[in-house]
């Protein structure tokens, strides 16, 4: 069955290896998010942040940021540098690393997924992710 949750705005990433240049890339996300219609949005990609408090200050206000597991490097993962933002009126369920033998072989990232699930009245989230 498809089921139709409305409309779902998805940002994909790959922010830069330096945290400053990383923080401003999130600044210019929020800042370019902030002039479009308000709507559940996920952000989700490479963060590059190798650390597990700091690094994601830009989206804190409007943004709760999932760390699904261990996703470097995929022939050792040893650090959770693929990450899923999400607004407050998306809702994650459950999320993890897929470590299949093709995955590991298909990047030096494994991949994250998520079960998410949005509200089905914006006005029932806690905030407005922009105002």
């Amino acid at each position: 069955m498809i089921a139709s949750i409305g409309p779902l705005r998805l940002v994909a990433v790959h922010l830069g290896l330096i945290r400053r240049y990383r923080l401003e890339q999130m600044a210019e996300i929020v800042s370019a998010l902030a002039d479009m219609p308000d709507m559940p949005t996920v952000i989700t990609g490479d963060f590059n942040e190798w650390s597990h408090g700091r690094g994601m200050e830009p989206l804190k206000e409007h943004f709760t940021v999932h760390a699904p597991g261990l996703s470097y490097h995929a022939a050792r993962p040893i650090a959770p540098l693929d990450r899923i933002a999400i607004s407050p009126d998306v809702h994650l369920e459950t999320a993890g690393v897929i470590q299949t033998p093709l995955a590991k072989r298909a990047s030096d990232h494994l991949p994250v997924w998520a079960d998410l699930r949005v509200a089905p009245d914006p006005l029932a989230a806690a905030q407005p992710p922009f105002r």
